[in-house]
């Protein structure tokens, strides 16, 4: 069972995501990276998060993340994607069940997500901040979580993840 420490930075981790992936241009990037490169969104949100505390993503920390993410990701994340895609509504051609579908597995994923991520925020929480945060850090710990993401497209994400624009 988690603690109310583990569950406030779960609630942290999870404000955090929401508010980042509101934010012009965010969204459309990580979809993007998502579908054209195989990036785990949620991982790259943590990678921010880090950045911003000045924890950076060093090798051994990158594999516990992807590690403790991929379970989840593979087994319920991933197939609800799938699913909610499959049943996206047509512009006018939707009956009001199909809709419904779509919205209640849009939901299921939407949780699961949180789930994950509050399974990612017990891992991070006892890692220190260990420098100043920059810019470059930002970069790099994106990177470290992004696969094999196009340079721009991850400078368009970093832009627009900042808090110093």
């Amino acid at each position: 069972m988690a603690s109310e420490t583990d569950s406030s930075q779960s609630g942290v981790l999870w404000d955090y995501a929401l508010e980042r992936y509101a934010r012009d241009g965010v969204a459309e990037c990580c979809v993007a990276l998502q579908d054209e490169a195989g990036a785990n969104v949620l991982l790259i949100i943590v990678a921010a998060y880090l950045a911003e505390r000045g924890i950076p993503l060093t090798g051994p920390r990158v594999q516990v993340l992807v590690s403790g993410a991929s379970a989840l990701q593979a087994s319920l994340i991933e197939p609800l994607r799938a699913l909610r895609r499959a049943n996206r509504p047509l512009d006018g051609e939707a009956c009001e069940r199909q809709r419904d579908t779509y919205q209640s597995l849009k939901q299921a994923e939407l949780e699961a997500e949180r789930w994950q991520l509050a399974q990612l925020a017990e891992l991070v929480l006892p890692w220190n901040p260990e420098q100043v945060p920059t810019r470059q850090l930002l970069q790099r710990n994106i990177r470290a979580v992004a696969g094999a993401a196009e340079k721009s497209m991850l400078d368009r994400l970093v832009r627009a993840l900042r808090t110093d624009r």
